[in-house]
């Protein structure tokens, strides 16, 4: 099961100033392993771009036009292929966009199956990995193919309107990457203090698992907001400050209070599908900054000083 044993053993794991910006951090030194591409010839109603369309497009999907197979590839179901989908698709008042689906196929060629496919061991839907993987091959950057919407975040404080504001996404597994999420976090709050209006701020934490403890502190804080939104924010703050001198990543806390316990429990979930996504874009350096505009965030240029970021996050 990977990653999520390696989150699951931190629990047992457990019970037993600085001047100037320097922003950008590895976080992954390896790609993710290619899946090999079954060569076998498409069926001809594979092959047929409108009859495609008319299969993929429905009232929730909106018109489809152009629909190509840009990829064909094998899963770990015995004579079952992935087939992904590029194709346009238009709603009423809203920009056409390309979009990619993912539909299986026998390799026979004579069945095509939609919907679900989920792995029960590793807790994971089989199209939206293969969907994000694409994305991340056929990107431009790392950065592009990462869809921060998906992604589970901490907000600073409770978000009414989400236009117009700041994602960031850290992993606070580096010291680098801690130093970098406390001088956003103080630039901004020193911003308020001033009387200043600043951008709403989401912070979504992702780990390379290169530090076990950094990995499960970012899992509780993910849980401690799901059980009372805006604590995990406080407690990502906390976790940079301190590190592993964190009062609540006391081993005895640890093995004695169920809140932690249960916070970790709801967390590690949330973290493995914020580091897959991550993984699976293959980001090689941290912050990333997007910009959410009505239904989708834009990436932005991660600014290189204080006065670039200070710029950033005062509302325009």
């Amino acid at each position: 099961m990977g990653r999520l044993n390696r989150y699951a053993g931190l629990l047992s794991l457990l019970m037993a100033p600085v001047m100037g910006f320097g922003w950008s951090s590895p976080i992954w030194s390896s790609e993710f392993p290619e899946v090999s591409v079954a060569p076998e010839t498409l069926p001809e109603w594979v092959r047929d771009s409108r009859r495609l369309s008319q299969m993929l497009g429905g009232q929730s999907v909106g018109d489809v036009s152009d629909a190509q197979v840009i990829q064909r590839l094998s899963t770990p179901i015995e004579g079952l292929d992935a087939l992904v989908i590029e194709a346009t698709i238009s709603k009423k008042d809203q920009e056409s966009q390309r979009e990619t689906f993912v539909l299986y196929v026998d390799t026979t060629g004579r069945y095509l199956m939609a919907g679900l496919f989920i792995d029960m061991e590793q807790n994971r839907n089989l199209g939206q990995v293969i969907e994000r993987q694409v994305r991340g091959e056929r990107a431009d950057s790392p950065a592009q193919a990462l869809r921060p919407l998906e992604m589970h975040g901490l907000d600073a404080e409770p978000i009414e309107d989400p236009d117009g504001s700041l994602i960031v996404v850290v992993d606070l597994g580096p010291e680098i990457g801690r130093r970098n999420f406390l001088r956003i976090a103080a630039l901004r709050q020193s911003l308020r203090e001033e009387g200043r209006a600043v951008r709403a701020l989401r912070v979504i934490p992702v780990s390379a698992a290169h530090d076990e403890l950094s990995t499960g502190a970012m899992a509780m804080a993910l849980g401690y907001d799901t059980l009372n939104p805006g604590d995990g924010y406080q407690k990502l703050l906390e976790y940079a400050e301190k590190s592993h001198a964190a009062p609540w990543l006391d081993k005895d806390r640890l093995r004695d209070d169920p809140l932690l316990k249960q916070a970790m429990g709801l967390g590690i979930f949330r973290l493995d599908d914020n580091s897959t996504q991550a993984l699976l874009a293959r980001l090689n350096t941290l912050p990333l900054v997007y910009e959410v505009r009505g239904n989708r965030a834009d990436s932005l240029p991660v600014p290189t000083d204080g006065d670039e970021w200070k710029k950033l996050l005062l509302l325009p």
